[in-house]
């Protein structure tokens, strides 16, 4: 093995997969179709990845004498004396400095969460990965700090129930992965990781149905308080976000069952079914956008025939970005609606999606348009604009 594919193998980029997590929050939250929101969740991703790959050079070089011993792990560069421990080292500070450091590019708060998340897998390295039980909470809290670092870079706020499912979920992958190393590594375990020495079968197996039944229920509860705020006769989505969701815990709590946990992204990268039901469960905001934005337009839907009765006139539809080329014609002689999800709204920082203004709905969305433009459209001397704006939330009612 060359210095070069050992550098690349020690990074870990198969691990990288678990960075996903950055885009549950915004993805949840409905944002992910604004390019600027998709950019800042990518950034986060590239800086998770960087700080993750760093945390590994040190793990695998303080880690290398006990790797040695490992029957798969004794192939790791730095355990198999490819890459030397000075390099390691160096490697594993440099890519963690790159990660924070790209982490202030959208905004300091992803920085931060980023360097929470390097403190906490160092410590883990160090200390905390030999302390049963906590070993398995640092390891699960890595992972809600992913989700947090994506509601960080984008400004989503992260709700309770996210924060519960998230955490709960977490804790239930790391109970899985320490089942699956005990099956894997037999009468060895504890020589190797002597936290396995402690574990029992039927601890982790409690562990697991705690943590599903825990992440389930949340789930299920968010689902239909969702719900509740619909409308009564909007198409239930979210109850039906149910059922992929389930299957695919379900899923997973049976390959673990079968001692296949010890690589979660594994089952994430291989088992069709798991992904087929993660899948179903993400329904794109961009898509029912698309919908809805489509039976409003289309002169023969019911809805468009309704908003034309409540207008009492013509009618324009458009998405936010639409309105940006907005003419003054238009905003006179037509009730202009506007169509987005409510979701994409929800964010720490309003600039350029403010709408909740009470005569001014849209008056943020127009400030790349120039001055000369601004002012044939809006001439009142507080010039805020006229037309309405209908902000509903397409995956309740598609209004």
């Amino acid at each position: 093995m060359t210095l070069g594919r050992g550098l690349l193998k020690t990074a870990r980029p198969v691990q990288w997969s678990k960075n996903v997590l950055v885009f549950a929050a915004p993805g949840a939250a409905g944002v992910l179709d604004n390019a600027e929101a998709l950019g800042d969740a990518m950034v986060a991703f590239v800086a998770f990845c960087l700080a993750a790959s760093g945390t590994y050079f040190l793990n695998d070089t303080r880690d290398r004498e006990a790797d040695a011993q490992h029957p798969t792990k004794c192939r790791r560069p730095i355990a198999a004396g490819v890459v030397s421990p000075v390099l390691g080292y160096v490697m594993g500070f440099g890519l963690i400095l790159a990660g924070v450091a790209v982490g202030f590019i959208p905004h300091w708060q992803l920085a931060v969460t980023v360097a929470a998340y390097v403190a906490l897998t160092t410590s883990y390295s160090f200390w905390l990965k030999h302390i049963p039980v906590v070993d398995i909470v640092a390891i699960a809290a890595g992972f809600v700090l992913r989700a947090i670092g994506g509601a960080t870079a984008t400004g989503v706020p992260i709700s309770n129930w996210f924060f519960i499912v998230a955490s709960f979920g977490s804790l239930f992958i790391v109970a899985g992965k320490r089942s699956g190393e005990m099956g894997e590594l037999a009468g060895d375990a504890g020589s190797i990781r002597p936290t396995l020495e402690v574990y029992t079968t039927s601890y982790l197996a409690y562990l697991r149905a705690v943590s599903s039944g825990v992440m389930l229920v949340a789930y299920c509860l968010w689902s239909f308080e969702k719900a509740d705020l619909a409308d009564a006769g909007g198409f239930p989505y979210y109850q039906l976000s149910i059922v992929p969701f389930a299957v695919a815990i379900l899923r997973y709590a049976m390959l673990l069952d079968l001692g296949q946990g010890s690589t979660p992204e594994d089952i994430a990268l291989h088992d069709r079914p798991f992904q087929i039901a993660i899948a179903l469960w993400l329904v794109p905001s961009k898509t029912i956008l698309d919908q809805t934005v489509e039976a409003l337009r289309d002169r023969r839907h019911f809805y468009r025939r309704a908003l034309e009765s409540s207008c009492g006139g013509p009618v324009e539809v458009m998405r936010i970005e639409e309105a940006l080329n907005l003419s003054r014609a238009t905003a006179d002689g037509a009730t202009v609606v506007i169509v987005s999800t409510i979701q994409a709204f929800r964010v720490e920082d309003p600039t350029g999606r403010k709408v909740y203004d009470r005569n001014s709905v849209f008056a943020e969305h127009l400030l790349n348009v120039p001055a000369d433009r601004v002012a044939d459209l809006f001439p009142d001397a507080d010039r805020k604009p006229k037309p309405s704006l209908v902000n509903a939330a397409a995956h309740r009612d598609r209004r």
